[in-house]
């Protein structure tokens, strides 16, 4: 009988996790923001405390490929890095009128990586990396 039981609540706890990735992917494919970036600077979206964001920066810390790193701070504005400072004005500008159009969208996971006319949101699997970052 308790066999029975475990065996119905394990049920339950699969169709609960099966219907949540679901709707999931549903509403993440609702959300996609058009983004067309002319720079050639890769753009990466980051938060403080993300292990996905640390991830990022370990596989891309020899990367040969131009990239501006940019934090959401808690209270919904941004830090730049350097490299962004030391970009063209059309370039900056360019990029923080992205970076609206996608978190107005509430397409916010991190991190967010922006290169061109693609958005990846979420960490990427290795070989992307690879192509993105050119390792």
């Amino acid at each position: 009988m308790i066999l029975i039981y475990c065996l119905l609540i394990t049920l339950v706890i699969i169709l609960i996790l099966y219907i949540n990735y679901i709707i999931f992917e549903k509403k993440s494919n609702e959300r996609e923001t058009e983004i067309s970036l002319k720079t050639d600077t890769i753009v990466i979206l980051s938060k403080h405390g993300c292990p996905f964001c640390e991830k990022l920066d370990e596989k891309i810390i020899n990367s040969g490929s131009k990239y501006t790193k940019i934090l959401h701070n808690l209270d919904n504005t941004f830090t730049f890095d350097e490299k962004f400072s030391s970009l063209e004005k059309e370039e900056r500008t360019e990029i923080i009128q992205e970076l609206a159009k996608i978190s107005s969208s509430g397409n916010l996971f991190f991190p967010t990586i922006i290169h061109q006319d693609k958005l990846y949101v979420g960490l990427p699997e290795d070989n992307e990396i690879n192509k993105i970052f050119k390792l």
